[in-house]
């Protein structure tokens, strides 16, 4: 098993029961307690998991966001909202002159998960953009405004203060991307 999709298995483990063992750990992936720590460590260095004494834990961001979202009424629906930061004037210029000098037909669109370049989006009428982006908001608004064909993410764990993915899968998805095609624009 390749070190990234191990560590994927194991925010998905830690996610389900929240606390692991490293010895609990170490059994099921049939790897020593140092193979264990070093993942864990990679993983505590993006903010992912937090190590505890004897094994690790969800970072008090991932506790807090749950303790929030059970709160909510059950017959409410869950509504999204973009930033308010999308509708500031400075943002918008960006936005349309990104969008009109510089992104050119068949360009791919390399976009942060940020507000100011995802301005850019619901300017966009040059034709066959692909956007590739770690961005929730971002993917949302390409969503929303249908101005870009085709919309590539890196997945990952969800940084919900963010709105970003991050995380092993994510930064793998970048360093295979490399090359797409035509053109990269990347904004960040």
């Amino acid at each position: 098993m390749l070190q990234i999709e191990r560590q994927n298995q194991l925010l998905q483990w830690l996610h389900q029961k929240r606390f692991l063992q490293t010895l609990e750990v170490a059994k099921y992936f049939n790897v020593s307690q140092m193979t264990v720590w070093r993942d864990v460590k990679l993983l505590e260095d993006h903010g992912l998991v937090k190590r505890v004494h004897g094994g690790i834990a969800l970072p008090e961001w991932e506790l807090g966001s749950e303790v929030s979202n059970q709160n909510l009424l059950i017959n409410e629906p869950p509504t999204y909202t973009f930033p308010q930061s999308l509708q500031d004037p400075r943002n918008i210029a960006l936005g349309k002159y990104v969008a009109n000098e510089i992104i050119q037909t068949g360009d791919d669109l390399i976009l942060e998960g940020g507000s100011t370049v995802a301005a850019v989006i619901s300017y966009l009428e040059a034709k066959n953009v692909t956007l590739i982006t770690k961005g929730l908001n971002t993917i949302t608004l390409a969503r929303v405004y249908t101005t870009v064909q085709t919309v590539l993410c890196c997945g990952g764990v969800l940084n919900q203060p963010n709105a970003i993915f991050i995380g092993p899968q994510a930064e793998n998805f970048f360093m295979r991307t490399g090359q797409i095609g035509h053109s990269s624009v990347l904004l960040g």
